[in-house]
């Protein structure tokens, strides 16, 4: 979700998708029971050809991947509340919106650690893929490895649902109204401190 740009990291979520329905596919070959993925990408922006030809060329059809282009908040916020998992794949801070949205609906969630906002997510409700290893960048393969096993691993139903209820909860701590009483406290602290 978001303005399809490189540093959103849809490329990266196109390329683990593909490979996690290749893995779910074989699986269900070998008599295991997996519900069926589709990916639906929202948003437009300059990456948005480039991204749809990557798609056809990864195999996925529209029976597999959605791209609804730009679409209104109430139209993003039922496509959220529908979701079984969300992927923000963002490769720097600007798209935290996303993930505190996810959150708040109670959605597991899937993202890179961009060293911000990610270190307030717990492993109860997010599964954070790094993208460096005592402080050298992970190679791009292996980020893509990791976020496809993150998808399978939330194919699971009970773990999916046990993780949406840990996010709904901890959602609660990221509401604007809650950000105000912090900030509030913090004023009221100061001014107690310096009058």
């Amino acid at each position: 979700m978001g303005r399809l740009e490189g540093w959103r990291g849809f490329d990266l979520v196109l390329e683990a998708y593909a490979k996690a329905r290749f893995e779910a596919s074989l699986r269900r070959a070998a008599g295991e029971s997996l519900k069926e993925m589709h990916l639906t990408v929202m948003g437009s922006g300059p990456d948005a050809s480039k991204l749809r030809k990557m798609a056809n060329a990864l195999g996925l059809g529209r029976e597999e991947l959605t791209f609804t282009g730009r679409v209104p908040m109430q139209v993003y916020q039922r496509f959220l509340a529908g979701s079984d998992v969300v992927v923000n794949a963002s490769l720097k801070e600007g798209a935290v919106t996303v993930s505190f949205d996810t959150l708040s609906l109670g959605k597991p969630l899937i993202c890179l650690d961009t060293t911000g906002f990610t270190r307030y997510f717990s492993p109860d409700y997010s599964l954070v893929i790094p993208r460096q290893e005592e402080g050298v960048e992970v190679p791009r393969e292996q980020v893509v490895n990791t976020l496809s096993e993150a998808m399978l691993r939330l194919m699971e139903d009970g773990l999916r649902e046990r993780m949406g209820r840990a996010a709904y909860r901890a959602g609660e701590n990221f509401t604007w109204e809650h950000h105000g009483q912090e900030i509030s406290d913090i004023i009221i602290k100061y001014v107690s401190l310096h009058n």
